[in-house]
C-alpha cells in the first residue's frame, strides 16, 4: 500500500536483504523459542479429563480440554517472541504451539524453533526440525523447499471438488481432521437443526467465499510464500470481519459452503505439494479450517443454535 513506507519488510526474502534485520535461522540477535518446549511439555503432560479420554491424544483435544492453560501458553509465546504478536488472533502462536504438541505426541522432542519461526513468512514449517533431540553428528533434516521455476510450473486443480453437503463433510474431516471438536460439534448441530436461521448471507461473507471457491494458484506472478503449504493466506485475510455474527452468514448451507471451499483450500495445497515433490511440512490451510470452524460454532450457539 502507498500509504505504507518502503521499509515495511512484506516478505522473507525482503527481510533476508534487508540490512537492519537481515533475518535467517543462524542470526544471533534473535532470542531463542526453547520455552515454547517447556510450555508445550506442561499442556500435553496433563491427564486429560475421563471425558476427553475417548476423543483419543490430539492437539485439538488439548486444545478444548485445557483451554485456560492453552492460553497461559499463549501469552506466554507471545511475551518471550514479540513478532508472534504481530499476527491477529494469536493465529501464529496457535499454529506454533500446535504444531509442537502434534509432534511431541508423536514421541518427537524439539530443541528450538527460531529456524521455524524466523521464516515467518515462509509458510512451510519443517516436521522435520521439531523432531529428535539434535546431536552433533546429525542435522536435523530439513523439508524440501520449491525453487522458482517449481513454484511457476502450471498444475491442474480444477478436478479438486469438495461436496458441500453436511454428510460428505461430516466424512471428510472425520477421514483427515479427527482432532477438530469445535468443526464436528458445529456439523453435527447443522445436521439436527438445518433450517436453523435460513437467510441471505452478507455481502462481505460471499465475498469472502467467493474468493477462496474461486483462489488459483496458477495465476501468474503468485508469491512462493502464498502458495504449496502455505496455500490459503491471501484468501483469508480479513475473514473474522466478514464473520461478526451468525446473521452475516444467513443460514446452515452457507456455512456448509464455507467449510467445504476450507477444505478444498486444504487439498489444493496438499496437491500442489505433492507435483513439487514438497514434504515435511505443515499446511496453513488447516489452521484456518480450525480457526473459521471454531469461530463459526462459536456464532451458531450465540445465535440460539442447537448446542446439545
Amino acid at each position: 500500500p502507498n500509504h505504507l513506507p518502503p521499509t515495511v519488510l512484506w516478505t522473507y526474502d525482503d527481510a533476508k536483504l534487508d540490512e537492519d534485520s537481515g533475518m535467517h535461522g543462524r542470526n544471533a540477535s534473535h532470542p531463542s523459542m526453547s520455552k515454547s518446549n517447556t510450555l508445550t511439555r506442561k499442556i500435553t503432560a496433563t491427564p486429560l479429563p475421563s471425558s476427553f479420554k475417548k476423543m483419543g491424544k490430539t492437539r485439538g483435544t488439548y486444545h478444548s480440554a485445557f483451554p485456560k492453560d492453552w492460553e497461559a501458553a499463549i501469552l506466554k509465546l507471545e511475551t518471550s517472541k514479540p513478532l508472534l504478536v504481530l499476527c491477529a488472533d494469536h493465529w501464529k502462536a496457535n499454529f506454533l504451539l500446535g504444531s509442537q504438541v502434534a509432534n511431541i505426541l508423536k514421541g518427537q522432542v524439539d530443541s528450538d524453533l527460531d529456524e521455524e519461526l524466523n521464516t515467518k513468512r515462509n509458510r512451510a514449517f519443517s516436521s522435520g526440525s521439531l523432531g529428535a533431540p539434535i546431536s552433533k553428528k546429525k542435522k536435523v533434516p530439513s523439508p524440501k523447499m520449491p525453487t522458482t521455476e517449481d513454484s511457476n510450473q502450471f498444475i491442474d486443480v480444477n478436478f479438486i471438488f469438495v461436496n458441500p453437503s453436511i454428510n460428505n463433510l461430516i466424512v471428510a474431516l472425520a477421514a483427515d481432521y479427527p482432532m477438530l471438536t469445535e468443526a464436528f460439534q458445529l456439523l453435527e448441530a447443522i445436521q439436527r437443526a438445518p433450517d436453523f436461521a435460513t437467510g441471505l448471507p452478507s455481502p462481505e461473507f460471499t465475498t469472502l467465499v467467493e474468493c477462496i471457491e474461486q483462489a488459483d494458484p496458477n495465476i501468474p506472478g503468485i508469491s512462493k510464500d502464498e502458495t504449496n503449504a502455505g496455500w490459503g493466506h491471501q484468501q483469508f485475510k480479513g475473514w473474522k470481519s466478514a464473520l461478526p455474527s451468525w446473521n452475516s452468514v444467513g443460514s446452515p448451507l452457507n456455512a456448509q459452503r464455507l467449510v467445504a471451499a476450507i477444505v478444498k483450500t486444504c487439498q489444493v495445497a496438499r496437491h500442489l505439494c505433492q507435483h513439487r515433490d514438497i514434504t515435511g511440512v505443515l499446511y496453513l490451510g488447516d489452521m484456518y479450517l480450525m480457526n473459521v470452524t471454531e469461530h463459526l460454532w462459536e456464532l451458531w450457539k450465540a445465535s440460539g443454535g442447537v448446542s446439545s
